[in-house]
């Protein structure tokens, strides 16, 4: 994926949640129609309204870390399900 400005939709395919005690960033990955992205919310722990499967529309910057793409703090919408499965 080309990095820049980006607007996505997807499903999410695994939510990885924040130990106790380590700084608190939400991981979430979801497949697109060109491969899949990382979403990183950082401070937050809990986003109760994604679960796995759940279709998303974000937007945001696209970057590449260790040769992955991965969109931080991403504006997000759910739509719903199979509506904007990418």
């Amino acid at each position: 994926m080309t990095a820049g400005r980006r607007e996505l939709s997807g499903t999410v395919t695994a939510i990885t949640y924040p130990g106790l005690g380590s700084s608190p960033v939400l991981r979430m990955s979801m497949r697109t129609e060109d491969g899949t992205v990382t979403l990183a919310f950082l401070g937050r722990r809990d986003i109760h309204c994604i679960e796995v499967g759940s279709s998303l529309r974000v937007r945001g910057i696209l970057a590449g870390r260790r040769g992955a793409a991965i969109l931080y703090n991403p504006d997000y919408t759910v739509t719903p399900r199979g509506k904007d499965d990418g």
